[in-house]
């Protein structure tokens, strides 16, 4: 939660200029508006990429004395 925390904060202290990475109106030179897009990957730990590696290491055999079938399409 501290990275929603963090997100939010630099949101309300820098308005819309945090979400801007124009050279003139953007803050930090961009680090601010970068900051803001990714901040909301540290929140949910348990997020997309993390699920696809797991599916990933499951299919293959990784940390498992069987592997994991993919499902079948019809």
């Amino acid at each position: 939660m501290a990275g929603l925390r963090l997100t939010g904060a630099i949101g309300k202290l820098l308005g819309y200029s945090a979400l801007c990475s124009d050279p003139i109106w953007g803050a930090a030179d961009g680090y601010a508006e970068a900051q803001q897009r990714s901040g909301i990957v540290s929140v949910h730990p348990g997020g997309t990429a993390d699920i696809q590696k797991l599916v990933m290491a499951r299919r293959i055999g990784i940390g498992r004395t069987t592997r994991e079938e993919a499902g079948q399409l019809e």
